[in-house]
């Protein structure tokens, strides 16, 4: 701590950003819930100095809570060797739509040209889920992968900007929703298998790398469940 606290008093300000330890302050747990966070810290500039401050009363003993930012769990365990269990700003990222479109339906190779013509087939090339389902983002270029000829005929990148008819819209829909289910049903084991395990006799015997793993499985596992909910509530 002492070599910390050394390096810290050598800390200059300057335009760029820089990653260091603050003593006390990075002793603060990170909660992913702004509700439960109770401290607000951050860099003064006027007092050159970094600065904790109570948002609410903290009792004697209790718990201080930071947020490190809206950060998903890939970016938690990377940085700071933890991962959030509910994390509502975690992620959830699928590469190769298109592929994983095409296994599920056919598509016509034609609109497969007219997806790349129209400059939307980069939207698929990486499609980043969160706890409420697809982005918006991706929902355009599956439009036009399904719609009917006469839809899609002297049709513009502006015109899957806007819902198509509902029947078709809820073909979309149905289509992330299977994709969904596929990635999850491409895993080797279950959610409940996973949290059978990290609840299990078993658990005692894994080392903190691996118990950190399977958390960290299980929070993606159960972020597609809730994206899955979320988008078959959308039928209602």
């Amino acid at each position: 701590r002492s070599c910390v606290q050394g390096m810290f008093r050598g800390y200059q300000e300057t335009t760029q950003q820089d990653l260091c330890i603050v003593p006390a302050i990075d002793m603060a747990n990170h909660a992913a819930s702004l509700d439960v966070v109770n401290v607000e810290a951050g860099w003064h500039a006027f007092y050159m100095r970094f600065q904790a401050t109570a948002t609410q009363p903290i009792a004697e003993g209790a718990q201080v809570w930071n947020h490190y930012g809206p950060r998903n769990n890939d970016n938690l365990l990377q940085w700071y060797g933890f991962v959030a269990d509910a994390n509502p700003f975690d992620t959830y990222t699928l590469e190769g739509m298109v592929g994983r479109v095409r296994a599920l339906q056919h598509v016509a190779p034609s609109r497969l040209q007219l997806l790349s013509d129209q400059g939307l087939q980069a939207a698929l090339d990486q499609v980043v889920v969160t706890r409420a389902g697809f982005p918006n983002s991706a929902r355009p270029a599956l439009r036009l992968l399904f719609a009917p000829p006469e839809v899609a005929a002297g049709s513009t990148a502006a015109t899957w900007q806007q819902p198509l008819p509902e029947k078709m819209e809820r073909h979309v829909n149905e289509v992330m929703i299977e994709l969904l289910k596929a990635e999850r049903d491409s895993k080797l084991t279950t959610l409940q298998e996973d949290m059978a395990l990290q609840g299990g006799p078993d658990a005692i015997q894994m080392g903190p790398r691996m118990a950190l793993a399977l958390q960290f499985r299980i929070q993606k596992k159960k972020l597609l469940a809730d994206a899955i909910s979320a988008m078959e509530a959308m039928r209602e």
